[in-house]
């Protein structure tokens, strides 16, 4: 119930999507990245924060961006291990200076939603709507569940960071792959026009916007989806602590303790599990061939008790992105996948070999690189561990019920809308840069759906936060030296984090505290409703049913959102150059007046 209330809000950010892509159609090209970012954090802000984070969230971004370099330059650099030596030097600085600007943001959201819960007994009484992720945590807070103020805070700068960008790198990808694919988009051979076709024959000819169900009943598109988060997964590492020895096929004994990297972007592409891996084939997904590979070939969303909270939000989100954009241009590529350079960064920015697949909770502690982004995201989601990731996961699970996310799809196709007219402005230039439309996109996207704000307007600050912290990280994690904490926060890098972290943080408590706000007779609304509740309306309630959850924790729990949503921690370690591509206008044949269920 909850997923399919969402589809109202990506519907509404694919329209903002859209036109934001046609103000560049008739450019020499197009940067789809800040328009695809807006449509992802609108979205997870309106969805999982019931905060629009439409506007003056640039920085946020930024600091996203500043806390990436920096933990990538710490995790490259193991004497910067240690807390002590990393706080001395500048990486350790500038990444606090990025954790504030990212806490500062997360603090916002959760205090401008706390503002919203008058009444809030009432309100739970008076309807049965399930709650998105920050209401559901301030819900537990109040209702004396184990999460605190600064446990919300802390899901809320994980999800706002999980659910923006890895969403946008994967539209991206998607895009500059489609264009390079020209046979998937328009010929009718092979693939043939299959992808419009399927698009042209859900929505018939009438206008309308795509509903929950149409979105669910393209099932080349997402085969499409798939195979491109096989080329270019939006994390391509992720790593474990072994919590045991372990004795690998080969006979190689992994000690217990020790650090485990799992290489998805190796996996996804080795000839061992994928017949002609460079190739692109969405049949690949389909059930006959999925059932002949290793269930654990294919890692885009990891796997285990710890994959990917948020993916059928995901697909939801991008599917309804690529509707809008696909029913109004033709991509035609000015890069190409062998021309493209990856570089380290917290999502797959652009350009190994692992037999053991982890499965089971003994291995799911996460290695120093995670640590890196604690500052920022503190205990939420993507970096805790033990019983306080067990009882996050169990809290905030129900908000990606697939009720949610068929309400999403309206905001998927909204952005959509916005990211086409977008693009739509390069028509007729020589290229387009889609980096920056694609991730206005993903990060309006998940502001509406999981935060309930609107981020496609005014928000530059807080993206501009996001891309701050993702460098910083990125400079830490490369330099071994500022591993120690104590080292780096002597450095002008911790400096500059802070302030990022300051941002980020900032932006989730002002969307927390505006959702809040919207809580009004919260007990009333509970009981009066069945509907499930959105990921930041969930924390809330949690809060408010005293779970232990604060409103650190929704902060962080928001901020790990969007962080994983669009950055996603390891992703970061291969930076791609900013995909671009010609865009025109769609054929003619495929009619605009209907969008996808």
């Amino acid at each position: 119930m909850i997923l399919q209330s969402y589809v109202d809000i990506f519907n509404k950010e694919t329209i903002s999507l859209v036109k934001a892509l046609e103000q560049d159609c008739g450019k020499s090209y197009t940067n789809v990245l800040i328009p695809v970012t807006n449509f992802t954090l609108n979205s997870i802000g309106e969805t999982s924060l019931g905060v629009k984070l439409d506007k003056g969230y640039n920085w946020y971004k930024e600091a996203v961006h500043k806390f990436g370099i920096l933990l990538l330059r710490r995790v490259v650099r193991p004497w910067l291990f240690n807390d002590f030596i990393y706080k001395l030097t500048p990486l350790a600085r500038q990444q606090r200076k990025s954790v504030e600007t990212l806490h500062e943001f997360s603090r916002n959201v959760i205090e401008n939603r706390i503002k919203t819960f008058t009444n809030f007994d009432e309100n739970l009484k008076s309807t049965r709507k399930r709650l998105a992720m920050l209401d559901l945590m301030l819900k537990a807070r109040h209702d004396g569940i184990d999460i605190d103020d600064e446990g919300i805070r802390e899901e809320v700068d994980t999800f706002v960071f999980e659910g923006h960008d890895t969403t946008a790198a994967a539209i991206r990808y998607t895009l500059m792959t489609l264009a390079n694919e020209g046979n998937i988009q328009y010929l009718f051979n092979d693939f043939k026009d299959k992808l419009v076709e399927e698009i042209k024959n859900i929505l018939s000819d009438s206008y309308k916007l795509p509903t929950y169900t149409d979105l669910k009943s393209m099932k080349f598109m997402e085969r499409c989806i798939k195979e491109c988060l096989r080329l270019y997964p939006s994390v391509p590492l992720i790593g474990r602590v072994a919590g045991e020895d372990i004795k690998t096929h080969s006979g190689y004994t992994i000690p217990k303790g020790c650090n485990i990297n799992i290489l998805i972007y190796d996996i996804h592409r080795s000839s061992q599990y994928w017949e002609d891996p460079e190739k692109f084939d969405p049949d690949r997904f389909l059930p006959e061939n999925i059932a002949k590979r290793h269930p654990f070939a294919y890692l885009p969303f990891s796997a285990g008790s710890r994959n990917c909270i948020g993916q059928k939000f995901a697909m939801l989100e991008i599917k309804a992105a690529l509707c809008g954009i696909l029913r109004k241009f033709k991509l035609k590529p000015i890069d190409t996948p062998d021309t493209i350079r990856f570089r380290s960064d917290m999502t797959l920015r652009s350009d190994g070999e692992i037999r053991l697949i982890l499965s089971n909770n003994k291995h799911n502690t996460k290695n120093v690189f995670y640590k890196f982004v604690k500052e920022w995201l503190g205990n939420g989601l993507l970096t805790s561990s033990g019983d306080k990731w067990h009882n996050r996961r169990k809290l905030l699970t129900p908000a990606f019920h697939f009720m949610i996310l068929q309400s999403y799809v309206d905001i998927f196709n909204k952005e959509t809308i916005s990211l086409v007219k977008a693009l739509e402005q390069d028509c007729g230039k020589s290229y387009t840069n889609v980096l920056i439309p694609v991730t206005n996109f993903t990060l309006n996207s998940i502001g509406e759906t999981s935060l309930g704000v609107k981020l496609d307007k005014g928000y530059n600050w807080y993206k501009e936060a996001v891309h701050k912290f993702g460098i910083l990280l990125l400079r830490r994690v490369v330099r071994p030296w500022l591993f120690n904490d104590f080292i780096y926060k002597l450095t002008p890098l911790a400096r500059q984090q802070r302030k990022s972290v300051e941002t980020l943080h900032e932006f989730s408590r002002n969307v927390i505290e505006n959702r809040i706000k919207t809580f009004t007779n919260f007990d009333e609304n509970l009981k009066s409703t069945r509907k499930r509740l959105a990921m930041l309306d969930l924390m809330l309630k949690a809060r408010h049913d005293g779970i232990d959850i604060d409103d650190e924790g929704i902060r962080e729990e928001v901020d790990t959102f969007v962080f994983e949503f669009t950055k996603e921690i390891s992703a970061q370690l291969f930076k791609l150059p900013k995909p671009v591509m010609t865009i025109e206008n769609t054929i003619s044949s495929l009619r605009e007046d209907r969008m996808p269920t």
